[in-house]
């Protein structure tokens, strides 16, 4: 036996109490750095899929001192062929005021198509009722978040009264609700890119234009891409 263990052995036997206590510090500060690690692997998974996940990588907007977005699917098909490109979605979005029986709350109200959409921010998978697809197959209908569906006490099927100053008046049925666990609950509608533009009274045109990359770390090396294409 060499003389370093020997030493160590008999400190170990003179001070078991020490030696017991210094282990299990050791094993509960290893325990809490092993729980932290997992919380705050949750916590980026969970903040990954609600905002990163959820959101456009790149944002498309009016050239300066215009208000929409001209002749915007050949700009898409632009977009499109940019290498790294995974999805494209035009939208057309503006406020407006929500109303059902004596109900009534401001909100961001977006007209977009579905299935290019869902391909952003995958958005089927937050729906708990009804279906966001059916924006796409039936006319003048709305889906809603959560929150604020709760706030209007409406339930599938039920019609929104929706109406902004110098907009066209609607009625619009309610055909989804999604919950994301985000603020987007309680200030966010979808509607069918073709019903927002008869609401603003805007045809054939868009305000933004939303992309989705294959790698997020690459946005501002696209960003400047589509810039280029739009010259």
């Amino acid at each position: 036996m060499s003389y370093e263990l020997l030493i160590a052995l008999r400190q170990i036997r003179a001070r078991k109490f020490q030696t017991l206590l210094s282990v299990g510090a050791i094993a509960l500060a290893v325990m809490i750095l092993t729980i932290s690690h997992s919380i705050m692997v949750g916590v980026t998974e969970e903040f990954y899929n609600t905002s990163v996940d959820k959101i456009p990588h790149v944002s498309v907007s009016p050239e300066e001192g215009e208000d929409y977005i001209y002749l915007y699917d050949t700009l898409i098909e632009r977009i499109s062929s940019i290498e790294g490109i995974a999805a494209v979605s035009p939208f057309l979005t503006g406020q407006a005021s929500l109303k059902f029986k004596d109900n009534s709350l401001n909100s961001e109200i977006r007209g977009i198509i579905p299935s290019q959409e869902n391909e952003i921010g995958s958005i089927e998978e937050d729906m708990v009722e009804g279906s966001f697809q059916e924006l796409e197959f039936s006319r003048n209908t709305v889906v809603i978040g959560s929150k604020l569906a709760e706030k209007l006490e409406v339930n599938l099927g039920d019609f929104i009264n929706v109406s902004f100053p110098n907009a066209n008046p609607l009625s619009l049925r309610v055909v989804g609700i999604f919950h994301t666990g985000s603020s987007l609950d309680e200030s966010l509608t979808y509607t069918s890119l073709h019903t927002a533009q008869q609401f603003y009274d805007a045809s054939n045109v868009v305000n933004g234009i939303s992309v989705r990359l294959s790698d997020f770390n690459r946005d501002r090396e696209i960003a400047n891409e589509i810039k280029k294409t739009w010259l």
